[in-house]
């Protein structure tokens, strides 16, 4: 027959879809299955009889009774019985005629027949293929458990676990990779346009380039992980692009917090220079380090494929041939470039608090903090193999190098784009105001007419003379001494203003910085300001009362310093070129605590009297960005203060901070203002 229906009661027949069933051929032209075939008719009669597996089973069932027989009357029945014959499969098998063909064993068992194989799908079994000993017949196409012809896999296909870019995830991974390199180059592209501008070259525009670089090497780095199974080429790349990379940027950044860190935490601020030049030199020895390193880590130990596999899953990854190699070279790379990120969070920790206006040191702190996280990270996973969720951790992995890449470029390079996109719109701000306000800037700057004089006493205040440094008080005349600009009184009898250039830091502040500040002790106000010579958009100095001020000698590890102190938790330190210049300032601005008298002898010094003018007033500044009517501006940094009587004679000093100074650029020139409040004020320090 060549098919048949099989039906079973309760069963799903779909289950049995594709089934492939290999039987002996079932029946053959014998006087077996004649002799069979009458047997059935008369024991069974109006049913056919079942054409699968019949003609077998029957052979089968005769074939044992004939072996038993066989044996029996070989070795006889009682050693059957007793098992203790020493038969032999070939005694056991005899060949005989059966009902599906003449049944012949070879020596191993099996019989030498045609088989027929069948196939069942939808509950009907068909004759598919014969198959002989030396012959292999198809006789109708076969359907599997598909319905079609097409031959089914025999295992489960393994599954690959690399990142690869048809998987959701990494395709996002690699899409803010691409992004991120987009901005990085745009970025890029603005700072070396307007690389002049003052924030800008304050950034040190060579080590911004640098970083961008950096940046980008990192996140072509990552593409190349994620693109497809890793191969050997593949696999250098990556590593050693990702090596350079970081190198690239923890030497730039190294190299900024080295020159903060050398020009303000030294003995000699004056004398400390450090050049672009020489930094750029030392992070061209560090890169011609870590080049050693890759060619050493290319020939002993180069990162190849390593393809691991289960039942189901396949996994390759980047790893050397020879794992003890491989694993020194690891731990020498961490080790030199981790030995760079540690000296930049030390040499940015040292500085934290230097340039508080765009907090360089802060940022490069934090850079470095969050780059070791991130680092550890991706360290510790890829000590593990992680072959079941190979994928998940190479995308954590890729995505926490994403993350630490994308706040190094934002915290070292983005931040300054946005501060030189400030600073051009404050200019375009500025040049829209300049017309009106061209008339008021020039007044200030040439100093208060009469007129303007005349007017703000007639609103109830006391005009003090205008001052100006360049040009003396009320024709005064200005004279320049070891650094220091002295300006006289009308007679040349008295010192007015003494303004110098010299590194102030705080003495009360356990982590202070050095800053190179503008001092102007001003004795016919009596006031001190100091005010940071390189400010930001908004500075902050300070402004002291004289009469609050007590002086001496510092008694600390810098050297030709003088400490200025109001209280406990108010000091300064002021630091000279040398004693000499030390001491005449002291003797000029506070005579009556002159530290020793000067060696050199001067004609400042020599004109110099005893006595000179001071008050001991309150200074109160406050800030704007217009001169109000009943205020006095002055301009240049050249700060002046009122003297306030408190109306019980004590004329009681007190210390004030200047809060904020707005700028103005104009012309390339920035213009800095203050302003002095003066309720009714007297020149004797007791009220007019």
């Amino acid at each position: 027959m060549a098919q048949a229906s099989i039906a079973i009661p309760g069963f799903d027949p779909s289950l049995m879809n594709g089934i492939f069933a290999i039987v002996p051929i079932q029946f053959a032209h014998t006087r077996a299955f004649e002799r069979f075939r009458s047997d059935w008719n008369v024991t069974y009669p109006n049913q056919e009889i079942p054409d699968f597996g019949t003609g077998p089973y029957v052979d089968c069932m005769v074939g044992m009774a004939r072996g038993l027989i066989r044996i029996a009357n070989q070795f006889g029945i009682a050693s059957i019985l007793s098992r203790s014959h020493n038969a032999t499969l070939v005694d056991f098998l005899p060949n005989f005629e059966g009902i599906s063909g003449n049944i012949t064993f070879d020596a191993a068992g099996n019989r030498q027949a045609d088989f027929h194989v069948y196939n069942v799908y939808n509950s009907v079994s068909r004759i598919v293929f014969e198959v002989g000993p030396t012959r292999f017949t198809t006789l109708q196409p076969p359907q599997f458990y598909s319905g079609t012809a097409a031959v089914p896999l025999d295992r489960p296909v393994r599954q690959r676990l690399d990142p690869v870019l048809t998987d959701p995830a990494t395709a996002v991974v690699f899409a803010l990779n691409v992004a991120a390199m987009v901005a990085i180059l745009v970025t890029t592209a603005y700072l070396v346009r307007h690389r002049r501008l003052a924030v800008v070259r304050a950034m040190s525009f060579p080590f911004l380039l640098l970083s961008a670089v950096g940046c980008l090497l990192i996140h072509a780095s990552n593409l190349v992980a994620l693109n497809g199974p890793p191969t050997d080429a593949s696999c250098m790349a990556s590593t050693f692009t990702f090596m350079y990379g970081f190198q690239i940027i923890a030497t730039a950044s190294g190299a900024k917090a080295y020159r903060l860190y050398t020009v303000f935490e030294n003995q000699r601020l004056a004398r400390t220079s450090i050049s672009t030049r020489t930094l750029l030199a030392g992070v061209a020895a560090l890169a011609v380090g870590e080049t050693i390193l890759a060619v050493v880590w290319a020939a002993i130990a180069p990162p190849t494929v390593v393809t691991e596999t289960t039942p189901y899953l396949t996994v390759s990854r980047c790893a050397g041939t020879n794992a003890g190699s491989t694993r020194a070279m690891t731990i020498a790379a961490l080790g030199y470039n981790g030995i760079l990120l540690c000296l930049v969070v030390y040499l940015a920790f040292k500085t934290r608090h230097v340039m508080s206006a765009h907090k360089e040191s802060s940022w490069l702190f934090m850079t470095a903090q969050n780059s070791a996280l991130c680092a550890l990270v991706v360290v510790i996973l890829a000590q593990y193999p992680f072959t079941a969720a190979a994928r998940t951790v190479a995308l954590v992995s890729t995505a926490m190098v994403t993350y630490g890449n994308a706040f190094a470029f934002l915290a070292l390079v983005g931040r300054v784009v946005v501060l030189a996109r400030h600073v051009q719109v404050a200019q375009k701000v500025a040049a829209k105001e300049s017309a009106a306000a061209a008339r008021k800037v020039g007044a200030v700057n040439a100093g208060l007419s009469a007129a303007a004089a005349r007017r703000y006493r007639a609103s109830g205040g006391n005009v003090l003379d205008t001052v100006s440094a360049k040009s003396g008080t009320n024709g005064s005349g200005v004279e320049q001494e070891n650094g220091m600009e002295v300006t006289w009184d009308a007679a040349g009898k008295m010192v007015n203003l003494v303004e110098s250039t010299l590194p102030v830091k705080r003495g009360s502040y356990l982590f202070s910085a050095w800053q190179q500040c503008t001092v102007t002790a001003d004795m016919e106000h009596g006031t001190l300001t100091m005010f940071p010579t390189r400010q930001p958009a908004r500075a902050i100095g300070t402004a002291i009362s004289l009469a609050s001020i007590t002086v001496a000698p510092h008694s600390g590890v810098a050297a030709h310093c003088l400490d200025v102190t109001v209280s406990a938790d108010a000091t300064w330190i002021v630091q000279f070129a040398n004693d000499d210049e030390r001491d005449q300032w002291t003797a000029m601005v506070f005579p009556d605590q002159a530290v020793t008298t000067p060696a050199t002898g001067s004609s400042v010094m020599n004109r110099l009297k005893r006595r000179t003018r001071r008050t001991a007033a309150a200074t109160t500044l406050a800030v704007s960005e217009r001169a109000e009517p009943s205020h006095t501006t002055f301009h240049d940094r050249h700060w002046v203060g009122s003297r306030l009587d408190p109306g019980d004679g004590s004329a009681e000093g007190h210390v004030a901070a200047l809060d904020h100074v707005s700028e103005k650029s104009t012309s390339g020139a920035t213009e800095k203002s203050s302003v002095v409040s003066r309720p009714q004020v007297g020149r004797g320090g007791s009220g007019a």
